[in-house]
């Protein structure tokens, strides 16, 4: 690895919902063989500490502190990594759909903004799209349905953003699979979704972006295609998964160039810099 790269790591589980200690230890588990390839920040899906069932919040709804947690950074802290990992969170005002970054002597958490229905029955709305700084790297985070706002990502991008994370939780009702065409057609329409905004994101602001989901069949009824995919700032898949089995993605990518790719022409280049705010009534 040369001087300025930084390996970064996508991992597809399968949920157990509510099963906090079979989450947590898949999670450990992953986080371990990440490490052992150099990975500096792992990522996880959405809810996936939790299980991403939010008609069981009140059993599988965390505090930030929780032992669990801790656990997973106390890990990760040996291991000289970051992990990212979606949950939902407990606050005395109420329920978040939160991802926490935890290790290597971080202590963050980020809360998503932007509910669906089923969402707003249940959960408070984050309100700032923060980037988390680690100081080798700074990202920004759009979960699942935050990153359907284009202006969320040019928000974090213009706040410094060189990498945009996508923790998704997006699956289907097992009984309509057949309907679809089966679990390889599910996995290459998702593939074909991601692809048409995310590889946009990349180009149009020369950025990096990661998006990973889970993986399998839940005890609700769900499928999840289990797609993963890191693109790069020209818009081009670096790596990409397309299983229906757990596993990992992982790659090099260079933060630190992308002033440098940005000046050589890499990508919409020029489009933050020349962009004309007042003629678009926003």
């Amino acid at each position: 690895m040369s001087d300025d790269a930084v390996r970064i790591a996508a991992v597809t589980l399968n949920p157990k919902y509510g099963d906090i200690d079979a989450n947590k230890n898949a999670i450990i588990e992953w986080l371990e063989q990440a490490a052992s390839r150099t990975a500096k920040l792992v990522v996880f899906p959405e809810g996936i500490l939790s299980g991403y069932d939010l008609d069981i919040k009140e059993q599988a709804a965390l505090r930030f502190d929780d032992d669990a947690i801790e656990e997973i950074a106390n890990r990760a802290e040996i291991l000289g990594c970051i992990a990212s990992f979606g949950f939902i969170e407990r606050t005395d005002e109420g329920f978040y759909v939160s991802q926490a970054f935890v290790g290597d002597g971080v202590r963050m958490v980020y809360r998503k903004c932007h509910r669906t229905g089923w969402e707003k029955e249940h959960c408070l709305a984050g309100n700032e799209l923060a980037i988390q700084d680690f100081g080798f790297m700074k990202t920004g985070t759009l979960i699942c349905y935050d990153s359907a706002f284009p202006q969320a990502s040019e928000s974090l991008v213009r706040k410094g953003a060189e990498v945009l994370l996508t923790p998704t939780s997006n699956g289907m009702w097992l009984k309509d699979l057949e309907q679809e065409g089966g679990k390889d057609a599910v996995i290459q329409k998702r593939k074909e979704h991601v692809h048409c905004y995310w590889r946009a994101r990349s180009f149009d602001y020369s950025v990096y972006s990661l998006y990973v989901e889970p993986v399998g069949e839940t005890s609700k009824g769900e499928f999840h295609p289990g797609y993963a995919a890191i693109f790069g700032p020209d818009g081009k898949c670096l790596i990409e998964r397309t299983s229906c089995k757990e596993g990992m993605i992982s790659t090099e990518i260079y933060p630190g160039r992308l002033a440098q790719m940005r000046n050589d022409g890499i990508g919409h280049y020029k489009v933050l810099d020349d962009a004309r705010p007042e003629l678009y009534g926003l």
